[in-house]
């Protein structure tokens, strides 16, 4: 029991120097202060960036003209290529059915409160949901058994292959939805 204990204390420390530091492979790939944050994007819910390089994969709430929500389809992903000019570029297909894609479902129509998990890992479960504060809509899900908005999720790629990467962790940051302080939570598969 007190060597489980002792393994419990190690690995909480672990983490959270990883999460604190979010170093990545001794300069194998960018360093993080170099990762760039998605700026005048209207309606942005949250993104994705990977140790790999500094593009970014943003999902955005999917409107009309109008501003009006298409609810057959409530959340845009796309690429910005920081490294390619910053070019919008969409998902391939591939990327779409195998990787960064949303599964979506509505599960209350009436207040359009939609329940999503990617593609890739079906054991995490966020909302998507008007906030009675402002008005807008958020993501919402879980960090640290805590209820958080969303906003960042930064997965740590240390080599593999295309269809097989080595992930080491994903960070989910959010805030804490009743303090109102960032939180970090790694998900190591």
């Amino acid at each position: 029991m007190k060597k489980q204990k002792r393994h419990s204390i190690t690995l909480s420390i672990l983490l959270f120097i990883i999460a604190t530091s979010f170093t990545n492979d001794k300069g194998k790939y960018p360093p993080l202060s170099s990762f760039p944050q998605p700026e005048g994007i209207d309606n942005l819910l949250f993104y994705i960036q990977r140790a790999k390089d500094i593009n970014t994969i943003v999902y955005q709430l999917n409107t009309d003209k109008k501003g009006n929500l298409i609810e057959d389809h409530p959340i845009n992903a796309y690429w910005i290529r920081y490294a390619e000019n910053k070019q919008i570029v969409p998902l391939t297909i591939i990327q779409e059915k195998f990787a960064y894609g949303l599964k979506v479902k509505s599960i209350d129509e009436r207040n359009k409160i939609y329940q999503f998990n990617f593609v890739s890992y079906k054991n995490r479960f966020f909302y998507l949901k008007q906030s009675l504060a402002d008005g807008k809509f958020h993501v919402y899900g879980r960090v640290n058994n805590q209820l958080a908005e969303i906003n960042k999720l930064f997965i740590n790629i240390q080599g593999g292959s295309f269809w097989f990467p080595k992930i080491d962790y994903v960070a989910i940051n959010g805030r804490s939805i009743k303090s109102n302080n960032p939180l970090v939570e790694l998900v190591i598969p």
